[in-house]
């Protein structure tokens, strides 16, 4: 088994081809096996693809299976023996005798003396020792080699320099330093992860933060176990797959006996160095690698996990005890009853158990999937999750249709393209359904938000409405919803204001956050304790007569925001110059830079629409004209319109942008380009004023 593994690997090695500069790692077949470093890998001192790195990853390799090993990793943990709970009580329960086993290996050279930092190695791993949640890393090794007088010499961590350190109650560390690392030197090192496979993260990252010239991620998996593979990222990662019937040494194993197992190497090449990316919800939605999950076993008859979002549906119920948790009798219910009872709109009666809830139960800060509500109720605080429970029970109770939609957080990443995951749902939002057909979200977690004003990190594209078990209308099946469009941040400002002879401008401002901008200034208010408009208008002048309203209400779709301002601009000789939208916190900045190959992915969608009305004195006259401005994207997506003329001796500004979508394909970047430019462009140009 191990010998094959070894000479298939071998097999699809690629040559090497990587140009050092002072130094140069030629073309070879590259046998990665721990110890072999050569003169050439220690005499490099600069990588040509990118002369900034500090360190760079010569190569790599990760090789991962499923085997029945778990007894041997609870004698290991001395953890409990695993209780008996019966198949027909909880099928799920069928994988924890399995283990998933990966192991990894990588060497690494150090360039510069930022590089060094590479020889600090920490593995995290969880320490909970439970029958059904268990990890161990083992078998850690590693090395380092520096040329000294022409000679290798080669050093080799001791056992007794590898700590374990505890970071709390479920995480912990295997750190260890390598010694004798040097500027010039190379680093090896490997260990071996065992997970239960009840809590196993099946996927695989080839990016890390220093640049990769070679890796190599290996799966073999029994066909006892079924499981999803999907490759992501902008960059090219080769395959080569063969189905093996192995021969079996190891009694632990012997249960696969005439089983085929399928062998999966994925090969990457050139791959730089991890950068953040503006304007990326998730960057793991397009760092290279391969996303997994097991989808069913089949080794005691063919049991799905998520086959499909049928079984995804099931887990849930089977796992969470869902329709128990979120369709029992309702909490508070006098309180409710009472509380409703003048209440004739359908809407109305949504706000007010949405508000009532709220008032009880705050959000703890945190989302899942399940937890018990009862514990939230007494507590007076939970998570998203608890509180929902809360809700559904109400709103169900009140005879209205609701039903859950599963969704991961934006910034952990999209469900898979290809198939359904159990694995990647982090937590649920609720749908309402009136009488008259009207739909309204609502999670926990929008502590300042109303009806359809979720946080942004819930409004994902790829969300998945829950099926039969959750009460959806005849012949309705679930599906995909895409949360993105479901609100957007609405914002409209009127500024009426008069220029004396002095050069000062006073007049009155108001700003109407309306739907999800409510919600934002309402977060930042109670965050900050004042307004981003404020600030500005403060530090450009004197303010008067500041009023909020609406802004205590956090179910409330519209804040208003209102002061007089008196503003002294600056002159030069008889010439005075100013931009007659007078305030930039309000405006669209948004640039898009050059050489971009990802989507752009905003926050939500949004309109901006600005009337600002500026009356002259009679003895100054417009001497400099703005021209309108009128853009839109071909898709209908974006557009953008900028009119400004003089008007009965004011100059009068209109400035309208909408922006209906959110994620933008770099196909529009063309477009997007241009429009941006143009929008910065008028959100910084000024007038210019002559005294006759």
């Amino acid at each position: 088994m191990t010998n094959f593994k070894i000479s298939l690997y071998t097999r699809y090695l690629f040559l090497l081809l990587f140009i050092f500069s002072v130094g140069i790692i030629s073309a070879q077949k590259y046998a990665y096996k721990l110890g072999e470093v050569s003169m050439a890998e220690l005499e490099a001192n600069v990588f040509a693809k990118d002369t900034t790195a500090d360190a760079v990853i010569i190569s790599e390799y990760a090789y991962r299976t499923i085997s029945s090993k778990k007894y041997t990793l609870r004698k290991r943990l001395k953890t409990p023996e695993i209780p008996s709970r019966g198949f027909a009580q909880n099928r799920y329960y069928d994988m924890i005798p399995y283990v998933l086993e990966t192991e990894f290996q990588r060497k690494v050279k150090i360039l510069k003396s930022g590089g060094l930092s590479q020889a600090t190695v920490e593995i995290p791993f969880y320490n909970i020792h439970s029958p059904y949640r268990e990890e161990l890393i083992e078998g850690v090794e590693a090395w380092s080699y520096v040329l000294q007088n022409g000679e290798i010499v080669r050093n080799k961590l001791k056992k007794e320099d590898v700590r374990i350190v505890r970071m709390n109650d479920t995480l912990s560390q295997v750190q260890f330093t390598i010694p004798n690392a040097k500027v010039g030197g190379v680093l090896e090192y490997k260990f071996k992860r065992v997970t239960s496979m009840e809590y196993a993260n099946l996927n695989w990252e080839f990016q890390s933060d220093i640049p990769t010239m070679f890796s190599i991620y290996e799966t073999f998996y029994y066909d006892a176990f079924v499981v999803n593979q999907e490759i992501k990222g902008p960059f090219e990662i080769k395959t080569h797959a063969e189905t093996e019937h192995p021969g079996f040494t190891d009694v632990s194993q012997s249960e696969f006996a005439g089983r085929n197992a399928r062998r999966i190497l994925y090969v990457a090449q050139d791959i730089p160095a991890f950068k953040k990316v503006d304007r990326i919800w998730c960057m793991k939605d397009y760092t290279p690698g391969v996303r997994s999950e097991l989808l069913a076993t089949r080794y005691m008859g063919y049991v799905p996990y998520a086959d499909k979002w049928e079984d995804v549906e099931n887990r849930v119920s089977v796992e969470s005890q869902f329709n128990k948790n979120n369709y029992g009798s309702m909490f508070y219910g006098k309180e409710l009853k009472a509380l409703l009872k003048p209440i004739k709109s359908e809407r109305e009666k949504i706000e007010a158990i949405y508000r009532f809830v709220k008032k009880k139960i705050k959000w703890n800060g945190v989302y899942s999937l399940y937890d018990e509500p009862q514990e939230a109720v007494n507590k007076g605080v939970g998570s998203n999750s608890q509180i929902n429970a809360v809700l559904m029970r109400a709103l169900y109770r009140n005879k209205f249709y609701v039903y859950p939609i599963l969704v991961n957080l934006r910034s952990e990443g999209r469900f898979p393209a290809s198939f359904p995951t159990y694995e990647r749902i982090k937590t649920y939002i609720i749908c309402v359904h009136t009488s008259d057909g009207e739909k309204y979200y609502l999670d926990g977690s929008a502590e300042y938000g109303g009806l359809n004003m979720l946080p942004s990190d819930l409004m994902t594209d790829n969300g998945r409405t829950l099926a039969r078990s959750f009460m959806l209308s005849e012949g309705q099946s679930n599906g995909n919803v895409n949360l993105t469009d479901i609100n957007s941040a609405d914002t409209h400002v009127n500024i009426i204001g008069r220029l004396d002879e002095n050069g000062r401008i006073k007049g009155q401002l108001e700003q109407v956050y309306g739907n999800l901008s409510a919600m934002f200034f309402r977060e930042n208010i109670h965050r900050n304790k004042t307004s981003n408009l404020r600030n500005e208008a403060e530090k450009l002048g004197q303010i008067s007569d500041y009023q909020l309203a609406n802004h205590l209400d956090n179910l409330s779709d519209k804040v208003t925001e209102n002061f007089g301002f008196s503003i002294q601009l600056q002159q030069s000789g008889e010439n005075i110059s100013f931009n007659p939208l007078l305030f930039s916190s309000f405006l669209f900045k948004e640039q898009l830079e050059e050489g971009r190959t990802l989507p752009v992915e905003f926050d939500v969608p949004k309109s901006i629409h600005i009337h600002s009305e500026i009356e002259i004195p009679e003895n100054y006259e417009l001497i400099q004209h703005l021209q309108p401005a009128q853009e839109k994207l071909s898709s209908g997506a974006f557009d953008f319109q900028y009119t400004i003329a003089v008007q009965d001796g004011k100059i009068v500004t209109d400035y309208v942008l909408n922006m209906r979508e959110v994620v933008f394909a770099p196909t529009d970047f063309d477009e997007l380009r241009k429009i941006f430019y143009i929008v910065v462009e008028k959100n910084q140009e000024k007038v210019l004023l002559k005294k006759r």
